[in-house]
């Protein structure tokens, strides 16, 4: 047997996951602070709920921040000591409604030099990829927006 429980009425709103994904990049042998950037403009309101930033063994900080349409930014997130062991997902006290036309961007920083105790190859410059030895920077935003059109779903025929 299974239980099935219909919603009284039609969601107004679904919760969407965006990545902002850059793999275009290469962290020098030995250098301790390289910057990469990624961004994504929106194109619907959203109500931001939680950002996960995610980096490998290199990652050092991130910082997550909004820019309005009208040109004021916001930071959203600072990780000033990223943690590889530690990658959680950081939920917003309350949700921060971003319009269309703002943009969320991301600057992670990464440290590929031997003061970076958990970098395995220190001497080595290193490119996306999908191993811990290698680097990402891939971070997940999620939030929610309002249903454009919204399906309205039918309950089927339950017979005994």
């Amino acid at each position: 047997r299974i239980g099935i429980k219909y919603a009284p009425e039609t969601p107004k709103t679904e919760v969407r996951v965006v990545a902002l994904a850059n793999q275009n990049f290469v962290l020098k042998a030995g250098a301790a602070d390289t910057r990469v950037d990624a961004e994504v403009t929106l194109n619907q309101d959203i109500a931001l709920w939680s950002v996960l930033p995610h980096t490998h063994v290199r990652g050092k900080k991130w910082e997550v921040t909004a820019i309005y349409p009208d040109g004021r930014s916001e930071v959203i997130l600072n990780v000033p000591k990223y943690d590889f062991n530690w990658q959680i997902v950081y939920e917003l006290a309350k949700p921060i409604t971003l319009p269309a036309g703002s943009a969320i961007r991301v600057e992670a920083v990464w440290d590929n030099s031997t003061k970076n105790k958990y970098n395995p190859r220190p001497d080595q410059e290193v490119r996306w990829g999908e191993q811990s030895w290698d680097e990402m920077l891939s971070p997940l935003v999620y939030g929610s927006v309002r249903l454009r059109n919204p399906i309205i779903p039918v309950a089927p025929q339950l017979q005994r």
